[in-house]
């Protein structure tokens, strides 16, 4: 194993940091969050028009019966754009003239993957439920054996538990890591769970119990009374990671006017050697459209 140090070698093969998968990440779950038309991304966000189903059926008809025609009911609102910004990287020219790779290149792809990985976090932290709330909003604890951590196993029975108290329709659920495992070494869902490191290659998700399944190595952090901590809190060891369930009819996914902005070495004033800066900046909206229902999370039990 190499040994490395501060710095850069001259002429030598160049391989970034290791960070998350984005894409496969991006693929298998957002994929199932609610899209939204071009037309309805405005200067203040994205607009959202809501008809309300309060219809009457009227039944026991007589010939004398008259209806009385009224308008279809609807509520209209706008969910304000997120802007975002990465920190500015700079190359100078010294720097560049003596690396033999495209150090400035391989800084693009690094911000670009930082910015779809904290898009990604912030839109799972935002649609999971703040607290339980019963047949609402479940969060519910799972309740199987010690893993020998002192974190109790998700089980099968817990999904099912969580069914029972939501009304979304047709639900995916994004498993951590450990929820993953747990599926995947239980007697009774074992063999389901073993293909879902599998399916994610071609994007397939597992169903199981009437819920499809994707896996995300983002952590979702509840603390011990079960309220959900603040994104990039410090995990602590009293802290339960969430598995978070997604009903695509109340998310919202968008990503707007993504762009790099650069101030290149040629038209730098400043610095008596010359550097390049870059950053990206934009607007996205990843959030729940109602927070008062079809919400859903497993977080962990202990013992």
């Amino acid at each position: 194993m190499a040994t490395f140090t501060t710095g850069n070698h001259l002429n030598r093969f160049v391989k970034p940091q290791l960070i998350y998968d984005l894409q496969n990440h991006e693929d298998t779950f957002t994929g199932f969050l609610g899209k939204v038309n071009k037309s309805a991304a405005t200067a203040e966000g994205v607009s959202i028009n809501k008809l309300i189903n309060d219809i009457q059926v009227k039944t026991g008809l007589t010939t004398s019966g008259v209806l009385t025609p009224r308008k279809l009911n609807g509520q209209k609102g706008v969910i304000p754009w997120m802007p975002f910004t990465t920190e500015t990287l700079y190359f100078d020219k010294e720097e560049l003239r003596a690396l033999a790779f495209d150090k400035k290149s391989e800084g693009r792809k690094l911000l670009k993957e930082a910015v779809l990985n904290a898009l990604l976090q912030h839109t799972l932290h935002a649609i999971a439920p703040t607290s339980h709330v019963a047949n609402k909003k479940p969060v519910i604890a799972t309740s199987g054996a010690d893993d020998g951590t002192g974190r109790k196993m998700l089980v099968p029975a817990d999904i099912l538990k969580l069914l029972r108290q939501t009304d979304i329709k047709n639900p995916v659920c994004v498993l951590n890591k450990n929820h993953l495992i747990d599926l995947q070494a239980h007697e009774e869902s074992k063999s389901r769970f073993r293909e879902l490191i599998m399916d994610e290659r071609n994007l397939k998700p597992v169903p199981y119990a009437g819920v499809k399944f994707a896996a995300s190595d983002i952590d979702i952090l509840y603390d011990n009374s079960g309220a959900k901590k603040a994104l990039g809190a410090t995990p602590i060891a009293t802290d339960s990671t969430a598995s978070v369930f997604i009903d695509k009819s109340n998310t919202i996914y968008y990503l707007n006017d993504l762009f790099f902005t650069m101030t290149s070495m040629e038209n730098d004033t400043r610095n008596e050697i010359p550097r390049t800066e870059i950053r990206i900046y934009g607007e996205f909206i990843g959030a729940v459209i109602e927070d008062d229902r079809k919400q859903a999370a497993l977080i962990d039990g202990k013992v």
